[in-house]
């Protein structure tokens, strides 16, 4: 009965040594991870949530108001944005798969889409379509879904994280900076700052890229953002082939 009860008692110590052992360690607060992990674990997060909504601001550094801002709800592959300017340029812009379809005023014609004032009198607020392989497809269609908003918000190149915590609203940040990807349309050398929540899930909140020329691009998400609802992103009627040339 010694015996019985000696091995009783080793066993009950191995078995909470085995428990002890298998707890997994609790996860570091986003603020205490390396720069990478912090982007690679915002990205992931804004991928599975499947949907996102954003608002985009292009200026200049100096300015206090932006010259263009962007409302935009995308899918992963698919997605919505209006664009205004502050010249009066209205331009809305769908993406579906294979296709982007625009429509636009005159002076987001002319000044979005650089066509000339007569081509532009005839196609003002009607559906313009293009395909993949059209020219200026890539270039129209970056930045409308989900997978090419978070990929032109990525810092790359060497990152570096903010050394004490920030706020946007009432949202505590930390920011990872590095420099603008090659697809965020920046010039080379232009610097990228991602703010990612450090409470609560850590999602992107507000992403910049600033150029050395002045110009920035500021695109923020708010905490009801991600995966909402995202519906009329559906092919428009009547629409005719962008004009070539």
């Amino acid at each position: 009965m010694v015996l019985m009860a000696a091995t009783s008692v080793l066993s009950a110590a191995a078995l909470l040594a085995g428990c002890s052992g298998s707890s997994p360690a609790p996860p570091k607060p986003v603020r205490d991870l390396p720069a990478k992990q912090i982007v690679a674990k915002a990205l992931a997060l804004a991928r599975s949530a499947g949907s996102m909504s954003f608002y985009q601001y292009e200026g200049t550094v100096s300015s206090s108001s932006a010259l263009v801002v962007v409302a935009g709800d995308a899918l992963s592959a698919t997605g919505r944005q209006v664009a205004k300017g502050d010249n009066g340029a209205v331009m809305t812009e769908l993406v579906l798969k294979g296709a982007t379809y625009v429509r636009g005023n005159a002076a987001a014609l002319t000044g979005f889409l650089g066509m000339p004032a007569r081509k532009a009198s005839r196609f003002v607020n009607r559906w313009l379509v293009l395909h993949a392989g059209d020219p200026n497809y890539q270039q129209i269609t970056q930045g409308v879904t989900g997978d090419s908003v978070l990929s032109s918000i990525t810092p790359a190149g060497a990152l570096t994280k903010g050394k004490k915590l920030q706020k946007i609203g009432s949202q505590s940040v930390v920011a990872v900076s590095g420099l603008a990807p090659a697809g965020s349309g920046m010039a080379a050398g232009s610097t990228d700052t991602l703010w990612v929540a450090a409470t609560g899930k850590p999602l992107p909140v507000a992403a910049e890229e600033v150029s050395k020329s002045g110009g920035d691009s500021e695109l923020v998400f708010t905490r009801s953002s991600w995966g909402k609802k995202v519906t009329g992103v559906t092919a428009p009627a009547g629409a005719v082939p962008y004009p070539a040339g």
